[in-house]
């Protein structure tokens, strides 16, 4: 199905994320927010460092394969819909905002994205300090330091550690 979406001149919030995106990518990641929203979860999608907002009207085409993405839509009147995706949109990158999510570009080509408009999970590797970082879900983490001080610690590690403290 193919969505005419208009990016009018009030939605220069949604323009401006727009045009941080590479060429081919907005409407592979348009399909995975409405994904994420029908499980009632948040996508994770690159943003630009700083919010941002351009006056400039935007005509494209989201074209969706996807039949739970699908069955949402066509319960939407014809008119509305592109009201709805923009809020939808809006809501998610305010998330993404918030969590400081990776920077534009996390997909470097169209190929980064599958046939059905999935972003392919790219390999990063870790910084020193994201790997001292353990993620126990999406709301919680601990330090390394943090998981090791609940570890029971044997008598001979407790007294060198005692010692090293001094």
């Amino acid at each position: 199905m193919k969505i005419h979406f208009v990016v009018g001149k009030k939605d220069g919030d949604i323009a401006y994320w727009m045009e941080s995106l590479e060429n081919g990518l907005f409407s592979g990641y348009v399909i995975a927010i409405l994904k994420a929203e029908l499980k009632k979860k948040i996508a994770s999608v690159p943003v630009p460092q700083k919010k941002g907002s351009i006056t400039k009207k935007i005509d494209t085409s989201i074209y969706v394969s996807d039949k739970n993405v699908l069955e949402m839509l066509s319960k939407i009147p014809q008119g509305r819909r592109s009201k709805f995706i923009r809020s939808i949109i809006r809501k998610h990158l305010a998330v993404n905002y918030k969590k400081g999510m990776p920077v534009i570009h996390a997909c470097e080509k169209k190929d980064d994205i599958d046939s059905v408009g999935n972003p392919v999970e790219i390999k990063v590797e870790k910084t020193p300090e994201e790997e001292k970082v353990v993620v126990l879900d999406e709301n919680k983490t601990k330090t390394v330091e943090q998981e090791q001080a609940e570890e029971p610690i044997s008598d001979f590690k407790a007294k060198m550690m005692r010692m090293a403290n001094r």
